[in-house]
């Protein structure tokens, strides 16, 4: 079940422990720049259809398609190095509440695609349109009527972006991320690029042309050079879409965490103009694994609000758990003036 905001269980959370106010420096972004190519697509339902390319379950060199995890992230060294301690969850509820919660019966349930090519983990995402359902399995999606008939695939991601330049035209990297931006009635789906070699990594990101995804789309390519934008997660919001990655240069040596705002009024006209504006947080860093906020509901954010990032800390100390929240404050007309700055710390209850 959607809430207005992604992030309205860290108003809970702040109930339960003490909010920490602690406002750091403002940081300015590390580059401001324009997508390296744009185009409009032919209509989807035009389009050569990529099926599944299942001869790479077969290749002997694909292992069993696991991706994976890079070394050197501060929260998987400070699990090994710690342990887990307790014996159980101290806060665990172990009886309902007074009030039931407030569920209601699925209107509609269909299977949805498989994990096809047996990556894992899959990446499974999906999001619902007035009228549509859109599911990416890794570097698969497919397209659905709300009553679940096919529309279109399961095919390749990278069916979307046939005939851009190389090197990112031959590749479907996968980490899709598919939102619906209900304010536009239009949908966002990405997936990043990483040719060989990891020189030219990018994130494409198309809009459809209307409402339809089934329809011509515009593709963007906003490159990021070395940097591996690993575990991309976007948020809609009024001013932006929003981006944060865990970044690894050279596809190999931790480099920290990013964020991202790509220029959302320009990309749903099919500007070529569009920006991105990007902070790099260093390997240095505190941040890893944080998530934009994201707008759903009937309730528009109020006028300048920034967007904000979170993620969970456990190891700034050996006892205390934190949620640490970041805005990220974008201007269009100045793109220099944008900041990135952390906010709070919400000091959880132990777990």
């Amino acid at each position: 079940m959607k809430k207005i905001y992604t992030l309205s269980y860290i108003l809970f959370l702040s109930l339960v422990g003490t909010y920490l106010f602690g406002q750091d420096t403002p940081i300015h972004p590390s580059k401001i720049k324009a997508a390296v190519y744009f185009d409009t697509s032919p209509r989807l339902m035009d389009m050569p259809l990529v099926p599944p390319d299942k001869k790479d379950v077969d290749d002997p060199d694909a292992g069993e398609k696991i991706v994976p995890n890079k070394i050197g992230k501060k929260e998987f060294l400070h699990l090994e190095t710690t342990g887990y301690n307790l014996p159980e969850d101290p806060v665990w509820q172990k009886q309902e509440a007074t009030d039931a919660p407030l569920v209601s019966l699925p209107i509609q349930n269909f299977d949805g695609m498989p994990n096809i090519l047996g990556y894992y983990p899959p990446d499974t995402q999906g999001d619902i349109g007035t009228d549509k359902y859109i599911q990416v399995v890794n570097v698969n999606f497919a397209i659905y009527s709300k009553t679940g008939a096919v529309l279109f695939g399961p095919a390749n991601l990278n069916t979307i972006w046939t005939g851009i330049p190389e090197p990112w035209n031959s590749t479907n990297s996968g980490d899709p991320i598919v939102l619906f931006d209900q304010a536009a009635n239009r949908w966002m789906i990405s997936q990043f690029s990483l040719p060989p070699g990891y020189t030219q990594c990018a994130e494409l990101v198309a809009i459809p042309q209307t409402s339809d995804p089934t329809g011509a789309w515009y593709r963007y390519v906003f490159q990021y050079g070395s940097t591996m934008p690993d575990y991309p997660k976007f948020g809609v919001w009024p001013d932006g879409y929003y981006m944060s990655t865990n970044q690894f240069a050279g596809g190999v040596s931790w480099a920290g965490a990013g964020a991202t705002a790509f220029e959302r009024t320009k990309m749903l006209a099919g500007d070529p103009t569009a920006q991105m504006i990007y902070f790099d947080l260093g390997a240095a860093g505190d941040p890893a694994g944080m998530l934009p906020s994201d707008w759903d509901g009937v309730i528009t954010p109020i006028a300048g609000e920034p967007n904000h990032f979170t993620y969970f800390n456990d190891w700034s100390s050996p006892t205390d758990r934190y949620l640490r929240i970041w805005d990220f404050h974008v201007d269009w007309t100045t793109p220099g003036n944008s900041t990135f700055s952390q906010v709070a710390s919400l000091l959880t209850a132990p777990f």
